[in-house]
């Protein structure tokens, strides 16, 4: 009995690296190459006042790109997802009315 329960579990221990590397091997990525305009935000003195501080965070881009950095033990694929992202012509200023 000892004998079969240790085998069921080396069976399913090797079904389970199967899966992971066949899920490792086939998962979906998504490759991005986003520009936008950021957001302006208008941060007020206090809650009665018409100064504020304005912030135009400009343009946002996010790109990323895939690359294979080797593998486990049990031959799975280690991927690396590098990501990008890139914040220009940040301005700030002080709104006084």
């Amino acid at each position: 009995m000892q004998d079969q329960l240790n085998k069921a579990k080396e069976l399913a221990a090797e079904y389970s690296k199967d899966v992971a590397q066949k899920l490792q091997e086939r998962a979906p990525r998504v490759s991005l190459d986003v520009k936008m305009k950021a957001p302006v935000i208008i941060i007020p003195q206090n809650s009665r006042s018409y100064n504020a501080l304005v912030a135009d965070f400009g343009s946002l881009s996010v790109s990323n790109s895939f690359s294979k950095a080797g593998e486990s033990e049990n031959k799975i694929p280690f991927v690396l997802d590098k990501m990008v992202v890139e914040l220009t012509s940040l301005k700030t200023s002080r709104l006084v009315m």
